[in-house]
């Protein structure tokens, strides 16, 4: 079951609509830290970086390492906790999280001519 299905059931509020409204210091694990800084923020230069030298190596490289990691985090931590009030700003911060790295291996994978897979 997705975020999405239980936001519609009720079970979870939707996520704010501007980033602002998310509170992304309740993001505590390393992996988080890592996927945001040593990842996501490297997207746009990596993407730049290939471009200018015309090879595409440091791409994948970045792609790989970004699902490695992911990967970690997504079956050590539990996205989806108990909907309680306490808890919704982290599942809202981690959800949105969960979406950016999403958008970024739609991207990387878009400029290798990839279709991104909607489920396993």
């Amino acid at each position: 079951v997705t975020f999405d299905e239980q936001v519609r059931r009720g079970i979870y509020p939707e996520v704010p609509g501007t980033l602002d409204d998310i509170d992304f210091s309740l993001l505590s694990e390393p992996d988080e830290w890592e996927i945001v800084w040593g990842h996501l923020t490297m997207v746009d230069e990596v993407i730049e970086h290939c471009s200018r030298v015309l090879s595409l190596h440091k791409l994948v490289n970045l792609l790989y390492s970004l699902a490695t990691t992911y990967s970690r985090y997504y079956n050590r931590v539990k996205i989806l906790k108990d909907p309680l009030p306490t808890l919704i700003p982290t599942i809202h911060a981690r959800v949105v999280l969960c979406r950016q790295i999403d958008a970024a291996f739609a991207r990387l994978l878009h400029i290798l001519g990839c279709k991104t897979l909607d489920m396993m």
